[in-house]
């Protein structure tokens, strides 16, 4: 199970390298697109969707979302991700103690978080690359997100004690979020050092890779919970050792856009 899982995130990591330094838009933004559509598939079954139906009027429906955001200030776009995922953040804690999803645990809202999930970070993957620092400023985003699930993993594995939260993930622990903010922090401050950025510049660059860790955790933890809502393992079968297409890019989802949204900024 580790071996596969290993093999399928090395040739993704490469792939999606390749893909940022040499792929032209708009294939970029239409192979993001298609990963976004798959992701789409699998959340609708999430959300509670049953029929091919039900859950191919749903891929219809983000798709024409990714459409319509394409044409839409991207500070709104971002500003609304932002938004949903504090609605997501305080659902997950008032789960954790035992309460309602404050929306989440109907099929309608569910679905709709979808939408304001999978959008936003296509689109914050594509303004990074184009106009955001470029294609290396977006693999140094997803090298943060990287970071932070391995030694989310590697820490958890050693020295994982104390629950996160029981009732929507049993194995992410409290040591496991600060090994993962520790590596994050540890790349962010290498690859700030390698271009010789000053204290301030770095500090900066520090701060946006914390930001971006906990919501890299923040989206990992929401597939969890909807998971654990639908009694299921996996959100897909497609990728050998990790199950879905949601259950690879779920730190993405919510880490992404708020990466570009503070790369905007830091840049503006």
């Amino acid at each position: 199970m580790l071996k596969d899982r290993l093999l399928t995130a090395f040739i993704l990591i490469i792939l999606m390298a390749l893909a940022i330094a040499f792929l032209p838009m708009p294939w970029f933004a239409l192979l993001v697109g298609l990963v976004m559509l798959g992701a789409a598939w699998e959340w609708s079954s999430l959300a509670g969707f049953r029929s091919q139906k039900g859950r191919s009027i749903y891929v219809l429906i983000v798709t024409l979302a990714l459409v319509i955001a394409y044409y839409l200030p991207i500070h709104w776009v971002l500003g609304i991700a932002l938004a949903a995922w504090i609605w997501a953040a305080v659902a997950i804690v008032h789960y954790s103690l035992g309460r309602s999803a404050l929306g989440l645990q109907y099929p309608f809202l569910k679905a709709f978080m979808g939408v304001l999930v999978l959008v936003p970070c296509w689109l914050a993957i594509n303004v990074v690359r184009e106009t955001v620092g470029g294609p290396f400023w977006l693999f140094f985003g997803f090298m943060l997100i990287w970071a932070t699930d391995t030694g989310a993993y590697i820490a958890g594995r050693a020295w994982g004690k104390h629950a996160l939260t029981v009732r929507v993930s049993p194995k992410k622990t409290w040591e496991g979020l600060g090994g993962g903010i520790l590596l994050t922090l540890l790349v962010a401050v290498v690859v700030s050092a390698s271009f010789r950025d000053s204290f301030e510049q770095m500090a900066w660059v520090s701060l946006l890779a914390l930001v971006t860790a906990l919501f890299a955790v923040l989206g990992d933890l929401l597939e969890s919970l909807l998971k654990r809502q639908a009694g299921i393992k996996d959100s897909g079968g497609l990728l050998p050792g990790h199950g879905g297409i949601l259950d690879r890019i779920d730190s993405t989802t919510a880490a992404l856009p708020i990466f570009a949204l503070g790369s905007l900024w830091l840049g503006g």
